[in-house]
Protein backbone atom coordinates (compact mmCIF):
# COMPACT_ATOMS: atom_id res chain seq x y z
CA UNK A 1 0.00 0.00 0.00
CA UNK A 2 1.56 3.58 -0.68
CA UNK A 3 1.40 5.92 2.32
CA UNK A 4 -0.19 8.46 -0.26
CA UNK A 5 -2.82 6.96 -0.31
CA UNK A 6 -3.69 7.34 3.17
CA UNK A 7 -3.62 11.37 2.82
CA UNK A 8 -5.57 10.98 -0.72
CA UNK A 9 -8.18 9.39 1.45
CA UNK A 10 -7.71 11.93 3.98
CA UNK A 11 -8.42 14.65 1.22
CA UNK A 12 -11.69 13.29 -0.33
CA UNK A 13 -13.13 12.67 3.35
CA UNK A 14 -12.64 16.50 4.65
CA UNK A 15 -13.79 17.60 1.40
CA UNK A 16 -16.57 15.29 0.27
CA UNK A 17 -16.00 16.38 -3.38
CA UNK A 18 -13.11 14.18 -5.62
CA UNK A 19 -12.72 17.49 -7.84
CA UNK A 20 -11.87 19.33 -4.67
CA UNK A 21 -9.49 16.25 -3.01
CA UNK A 22 -7.72 15.65 -6.27
CA UNK A 23 -7.04 19.44 -6.76
CA UNK A 24 -5.70 19.82 -2.41
CA UNK A 25 -3.59 16.98 -3.83
CA UNK A 26 -2.54 18.13 -6.99
CA UNK A 27 -3.63 15.27 -9.43
CA UNK A 28 -5.75 14.72 -12.42
CA UNK A 29 -9.52 13.84 -10.84
CA UNK A 30 -9.02 10.53 -12.83
CA UNK A 31 -5.31 9.02 -11.37
CA UNK A 32 -6.67 10.38 -7.51
CA UNK A 33 -9.73 8.33 -8.47
CA UNK A 34 -7.69 5.47 -9.29
CA UNK A 35 -5.94 5.93 -6.64
CA UNK A 36 -9.07 5.57 -3.99
CA UNK A 37 -10.17 2.44 -5.74
CA UNK A 38 -6.32 1.04 -5.62
CA UNK A 39 -6.79 1.68 -1.80
CA UNK A 40 -10.32 0.14 -1.70
CA UNK A 41 -8.67 -2.69 -2.89
CA UNK A 42 -5.75 -2.90 -1.01
CA UNK A 43 -8.00 -2.66 2.58
CA UNK A 44 -10.54 -5.37 0.70
CA UNK A 45 -13.31 -2.87 1.48
CA UNK A 46 -15.65 -0.12 0.08
CA UNK A 47 -14.47 2.89 1.71
CA UNK A 48 -16.13 5.98 -0.10
CA UNK A 49 -20.23 6.07 -1.09
CA UNK A 50 -20.33 7.59 -4.37
CA UNK A 51 -24.04 7.48 -5.07
CA UNK A 52 -24.47 10.55 -2.73
CA UNK A 53 -23.51 13.97 -3.41
CA UNK A 54 -21.14 15.44 -1.44
CA UNK A 55 -19.54 12.01 -1.31
CA UNK A 56 -19.72 10.36 2.03
CA UNK A 57 -17.98 7.58 3.54
CA UNK A 58 -19.07 4.19 4.14
CA UNK A 59 -19.65 2.99 7.86
CA UNK A 60 -16.25 0.55 6.73
CA UNK A 61 -14.93 4.39 5.49
CA UNK A 62 -15.43 6.29 8.74
CA UNK A 63 -14.02 3.23 10.79
CA UNK A 64 -10.71 3.58 8.28
CA UNK A 65 -10.52 7.29 8.44
CA UNK A 66 -9.88 7.42 12.11
CA UNK A 67 -7.30 4.49 11.81
CA UNK A 68 -5.61 5.94 8.76
CA UNK A 69 -5.58 9.23 9.95
CA UNK A 70 -3.47 7.98 13.48
CA UNK A 71 -1.33 5.82 11.22
CA UNK A 72 0.10 9.10 9.46
CA UNK A 73 0.14 11.10 12.79
CA UNK A 74 2.66 8.01 13.70
CA UNK A 75 4.41 8.24 10.90
CA UNK A 76 4.95 11.80 10.47
CA UNK A 77 6.09 12.22 14.12
CA UNK A 78 8.43 9.43 13.32
CA UNK A 79 9.72 11.33 10.06
CA UNK A 80 9.69 14.36 12.14
CA UNK A 81 12.04 13.06 15.30
CA UNK A 82 14.38 11.21 12.42
CA UNK A 83 14.54 14.41 10.13
CA UNK A 84 15.40 16.89 12.95
CA UNK A 85 18.45 14.80 14.09
CA UNK A 86 19.48 14.97 10.65
CA UNK A 87 18.85 17.75 10.17
CA UNK A 88 21.46 18.56 12.75
CA UNK A 89 18.98 21.58 14.26
CA UNK A 90 18.99 24.10 11.36
CA UNK A 91 15.48 25.49 10.18
CA UNK A 92 14.52 23.79 7.72
CA UNK A 93 12.16 25.96 5.09
CA UNK A 94 10.24 24.60 2.01
CA UNK A 95 9.21 27.07 -0.72
CA UNK A 96 8.71 27.47 -4.41
CA UNK A 97 11.63 27.38 -6.45
CA UNK A 98 10.31 30.78 -7.58
CA UNK A 99 11.36 32.12 -4.26
CA UNK A 100 13.99 30.23 -3.25
CA UNK A 101 16.92 32.31 -4.96
CA UNK A 102 15.05 35.47 -3.79
CA UNK A 103 14.67 34.11 -0.40
CA UNK A 104 18.59 32.89 0.60
CA UNK A 105 19.26 36.66 -0.62
CA UNK A 106 16.86 39.18 0.54
CA UNK A 107 15.29 38.07 3.97
CA UNK A 108 17.74 35.14 5.86
CA UNK A 109 19.89 37.59 7.13
CA UNK A 110 17.91 40.19 8.00
CA UNK A 111 15.37 37.05 10.12
CA UNK A 112 16.93 36.72 13.69
CA UNK A 113 19.11 38.47 16.18
CA UNK A 114 21.50 35.25 16.18
CA UNK A 115 23.41 32.79 13.38
CA UNK A 116 20.95 30.38 12.55
CA UNK A 117 21.61 27.57 10.07
CA UNK A 118 18.65 26.73 7.48
CA UNK A 119 18.33 23.52 5.17
CA UNK A 120 16.02 25.20 1.92
CA UNK A 121 13.92 22.45 0.76
CA UNK A 122 12.51 23.77 -2.75
CA UNK A 123 10.11 22.19 -4.76
CA UNK A 124 6.52 21.98 -6.05
CA UNK A 125 2.91 23.03 -4.21
CA UNK A 126 2.19 19.64 -3.43
CA UNK A 127 5.86 18.82 -2.23
CA UNK A 128 6.10 21.71 -0.31
CA UNK A 129 3.03 20.99 1.74
CA UNK A 130 3.40 17.29 2.28
CA UNK A 131 6.73 18.24 3.64
CA UNK A 132 4.94 20.18 6.34
CA UNK A 133 2.37 18.08 7.03
CA UNK A 134 4.78 14.91 7.04
CA UNK A 135 7.29 16.85 9.39
CA UNK A 136 10.18 17.16 7.06
CA UNK A 137 10.05 20.93 7.18
CA UNK A 138 9.47 23.61 9.85
CA UNK A 139 8.54 26.24 7.72
CA UNK A 140 6.52 26.74 4.69
CA UNK A 141 6.90 30.05 2.40
CA UNK A 142 4.56 30.39 -0.24
CA UNK A 143 2.26 32.26 -2.51
CA UNK A 144 -1.61 32.51 -1.58
CA UNK A 145 -4.21 34.24 -3.11
CA UNK A 146 -7.58 34.57 -0.71
CA UNK A 147 -9.45 33.90 -4.06
CA UNK A 148 -7.58 30.34 -3.74
CA UNK A 149 -7.80 29.32 -0.53
CA UNK A 150 -5.26 26.23 0.35
CA UNK A 151 -7.02 23.55 1.98
CA UNK A 152 -5.17 22.66 5.55
CA UNK A 153 -5.89 22.38 9.10
CA UNK A 154 -6.33 25.94 10.54
CA UNK A 155 -6.32 24.51 13.65
CA UNK A 156 -3.57 22.92 13.23
CA UNK A 157 -1.21 25.22 11.07
CA UNK A 158 -1.03 28.78 11.38
CA UNK A 159 -0.32 30.99 8.47
CA UNK A 160 1.43 34.48 8.76
CA UNK A 161 1.12 37.00 5.44
CA UNK A 162 5.24 38.19 5.34
CA UNK A 163 4.93 39.73 1.93
CA UNK A 164 2.79 41.36 -0.91
CA UNK A 165 3.48 40.43 -4.66
CA UNK A 166 1.70 40.70 -8.00
CA UNK A 167 1.01 38.45 -10.85
CA UNK A 168 0.83 40.03 -14.03
CA UNK A 169 1.78 39.33 -18.04
CA UNK A 170 5.70 39.80 -19.08
CA UNK A 171 6.68 39.69 -22.45
CA UNK A 172 10.53 40.31 -23.63
CA UNK A 173 10.69 44.17 -24.42
CA UNK A 174 10.66 43.87 -28.19
CA UNK A 175 7.81 41.57 -28.54
CA UNK A 176 4.77 43.38 -29.79
CA UNK A 177 2.45 43.49 -27.59
CA UNK A 178 -0.22 45.66 -29.35
CA UNK A 179 -0.12 43.26 -31.53
CA UNK A 180 -0.35 39.89 -30.01
CA UNK A 181 -2.15 40.41 -26.51
CA UNK A 182 -4.81 39.48 -24.84
CA UNK A 183 -5.03 38.01 -28.86
CA UNK A 184 -7.48 37.34 -31.77
CA UNK A 185 -9.14 34.10 -33.26
CA UNK A 186 -6.63 34.91 -36.51
CA UNK A 187 -3.69 35.76 -34.50
CA UNK A 188 -4.07 34.38 -30.97
CA UNK A 189 -1.39 35.34 -28.18
CA UNK A 190 1.73 33.10 -27.50
CA UNK A 191 1.19 31.67 -23.98
CA UNK A 192 4.08 30.11 -21.89
CA UNK A 193 1.94 28.85 -19.23
CA UNK A 194 1.10 27.09 -16.41
CA UNK A 195 -0.74 22.74 -16.01
CA UNK A 196 -4.55 24.12 -15.26
CA UNK A 197 -3.88 21.84 -11.89
CA UNK A 198 -1.13 23.86 -10.72
CA UNK A 199 -1.52 26.31 -8.51
CA UNK A 200 -0.63 29.59 -10.83
CA UNK A 201 -2.42 27.59 -13.16
CA UNK A 202 -5.97 28.47 -10.96
CA UNK A 203 -4.61 31.83 -10.60
CA UNK A 204 -4.17 32.41 -14.34
CA UNK A 205 -7.35 31.74 -14.58
CA UNK A 206 -8.92 33.74 -12.21
CA UNK A 207 -7.16 36.64 -13.63
CA UNK A 208 -8.45 35.45 -16.86
CA UNK A 209 -12.02 35.36 -15.84
CA UNK A 210 -11.99 39.07 -14.63
CA UNK A 211 -10.07 40.57 -17.21
CA UNK A 212 -11.86 43.38 -19.41
CA UNK A 213 -11.81 41.43 -22.87
CA UNK A 214 -11.56 37.76 -23.68
CA UNK A 215 -7.93 36.18 -24.10
CA UNK A 216 -7.23 34.65 -27.77
CA UNK A 217 -4.24 31.85 -26.94
CA UNK A 218 -2.23 29.31 -27.97
CA UNK A 219 -0.41 27.65 -25.56
CA UNK A 220 2.87 27.05 -26.63
CA UNK A 221 4.53 25.41 -23.46
CA UNK A 222 2.97 24.63 -19.92
CA UNK A 223 5.65 24.48 -16.83
CA UNK A 224 4.84 24.51 -13.14
CA UNK A 225 8.03 26.40 -12.73
CA UNK A 226 7.69 30.28 -12.97
CA UNK A 227 11.54 30.46 -13.38
CA UNK A 228 11.21 28.44 -16.11
CA UNK A 229 8.22 30.81 -17.81
CA UNK A 230 10.33 33.98 -17.14
CA UNK A 231 13.19 32.30 -19.28
CA UNK A 232 11.37 30.91 -22.02
CA UNK A 233 9.70 34.94 -22.22
CA UNK A 234 13.22 36.25 -22.28
CA UNK A 235 13.51 34.13 -24.90
CA UNK A 236 11.06 36.17 -26.77
CA UNK A 237 8.53 33.08 -26.99
CA UNK A 238 5.49 35.11 -26.10
CA UNK A 239 3.54 35.73 -22.87
CA UNK A 240 4.14 34.67 -19.30
CA UNK A 241 2.48 35.54 -16.16
CA UNK A 242 4.99 36.49 -13.29
CA UNK A 243 5.11 36.73 -10.05
CA UNK A 244 6.98 39.98 -9.79
CA UNK A 245 9.16 38.44 -7.12
CA UNK A 246 10.77 36.46 -10.01
CA UNK A 247 12.33 39.49 -12.28
CA UNK A 248 15.70 41.10 -10.76
CA UNK A 249 16.27 44.73 -11.74
CA UNK A 250 18.42 43.55 -14.59
CA UNK A 251 15.58 41.66 -15.95
CA UNK A 252 12.99 44.75 -15.79
CA UNK A 253 15.68 45.76 -18.64
CA UNK A 254 14.65 43.01 -20.94
CA UNK A 255 11.13 42.04 -19.35
CA UNK A 256 8.38 44.25 -19.52
CA UNK A 257 4.41 44.31 -18.25
CA UNK A 258 1.99 43.86 -21.54
CA UNK A 259 -1.50 45.24 -19.51
CA UNK A 260 -2.65 48.03 -17.79
CA UNK A 261 -2.71 46.49 -14.46
CA UNK A 262 -6.47 45.03 -15.55
CA UNK A 263 -5.09 41.27 -16.02
CA UNK A 264 -2.84 41.45 -12.82
CA UNK A 265 -3.93 39.63 -9.72
CA UNK A 266 -2.55 40.89 -6.14
CA UNK A 267 -1.01 37.68 -4.53
CA UNK A 268 0.51 36.80 -0.66
CA UNK A 269 3.83 35.61 0.45
CA UNK A 270 2.73 33.58 3.14
CA UNK A 271 4.33 31.25 6.04
CA UNK A 272 2.54 28.31 7.44
CA UNK A 273 3.86 26.74 10.33
CA UNK A 274 2.75 23.50 12.80
CA UNK A 275 1.45 25.07 16.04
CA UNK A 276 2.64 21.78 17.78
CA UNK A 277 6.51 21.98 16.11
CA UNK A 278 8.63 22.08 18.84
CA UNK A 279 11.54 23.36 17.05
CA UNK A 280 13.13 26.51 19.41
CA UNK A 281 14.39 27.95 16.55
CA UNK A 282 11.17 28.39 14.67
CA UNK A 283 9.30 29.61 17.64
CA UNK A 284 11.51 32.52 17.87
CA UNK A 285 11.51 33.62 14.30
CA UNK A 286 7.86 32.94 14.26
CA UNK A 287 7.73 35.67 17.45
CA UNK A 288 9.80 38.19 15.77
CA UNK A 289 7.60 38.05 12.30
CA UNK A 290 4.43 38.32 14.46
CA UNK A 291 6.29 41.42 16.38
CA UNK A 292 7.88 43.34 13.46
CA UNK A 293 5.76 43.69 10.53
CA UNK A 294 8.96 45.63 8.84
CA UNK A 295 10.84 42.35 8.86
CA UNK A 296 8.26 41.59 5.92
CA UNK A 297 9.97 40.46 2.83
CA UNK A 298 8.25 42.88 0.69
CA UNK A 299 5.99 45.26 0.11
Amino acid sequence: MDTKWLDDFIALADTGNFTRAAMLRNASQAAFSRRIRALEMAVNATLVDRSTYPTRLTPAGDAFRARAAELLGQLRETIQDISTGASGGALRIALPYALATAFAGRWLGGWAPEKLRYMLLPGSMHDMFTALVSGRSDLLITFYSPSHPIQIDEQRYERLTVGLDKVRPYARRDFKAAEFFPGTAKRPCPLLTYPPTAYFGRLVETIVERAPAPLRAERIVECEMSDVLRDLALAGLGVAWLPSCTIDPIMHEALTPVDDGSWSLDIQVAAFRDREAANPALRRLWERLTARPEMMLWQ
